[in-house]
């Protein structure tokens, strides 16, 4: 008996939406019913942006270039808004480019390769200056140790020479009183010779 497979399919809807643009960004604005943050997904990379929040898909391959590190996708009350800072600033006049499919997707290929290299420099970054920010609070708590350890030595040095002056002083003063019970004595030994 042939074997049956039941497959689901889901059709995909390509949400309505408008795009605005001044010298500096672009904005497309996409209504996608029943969409929040959670259920919805964004891909921007230098020439490609994507929304996807099920069934709605929404590919632009861009006229110009972004910069897709500093560009930003909200979503509320079932509005995606993709707010895109332009590479170069200037009007491009048009959203989409118009090219052969092959040469589109061949296009849209580099840029997502762009944006994983970009996404990979940026974790590397993050890991460099995380590791920068931790050997910098190494050597901020080694000089706080240290000035710590100067500052008891000295506390240590200046209790030991006042210590020191301390006990130099009460033996000057026991020798005073040595000499001066031993003069008393050998005056006082004298003074019955001179009796006798």
């Amino acid at each position: 008996s042939p074997l049956h497979c039941s497959q689901r399919r889901t059709m995909v809807l390509s949400p309505a939406y408008s795009w605005a643009e001044d010298d500096a960004t672009v904005t497309v604005t996409a209504v996608v019913p029943r969409a929040t943050a959670s259920s919805t997904n964004t891909f921007s990379s230098p020439l490609y942006v994507n929304v996807n929040s099920a069934p709605y898909f929404l590919e632009l391959d861009l006229h110009g270039r972004i910069d897709a590190s500093r560009s930003v996708a909200t979503v509320a009350n079932g509005v995606v808004t993709l707010k895109l800072r332009k590479e170069v600033k200037g009007k491009w006049g048009k959203l989409l480019v118009e090219l052969p499919r092959a040469e589109r997707l061949q296009r849209r290929a580099e840029s997502r390769a762009a944006a994983e290299a970009d996404a990979l420099e940026q974790v590397e970054r993050k890991k460099k200056k995380g590791w920068e920010d931790s050997r910098f609070t190494l050597t901020k708590q080694m000089e706080q140790d240290r000035e710590l350890r100067e500052r008891i030595e000295k506390r240590k040095a200046a209790e030991k020479a006042a210590e020191e002056a301390s006990v130099a002083q009460w033996q000057a003063e026991l020798n005073s009183r040595d000499r001066a019970a031993a003069s008393a004595v050998a005056t006082g030994g004298d003074a019955g010779r001179r009796d006798s």
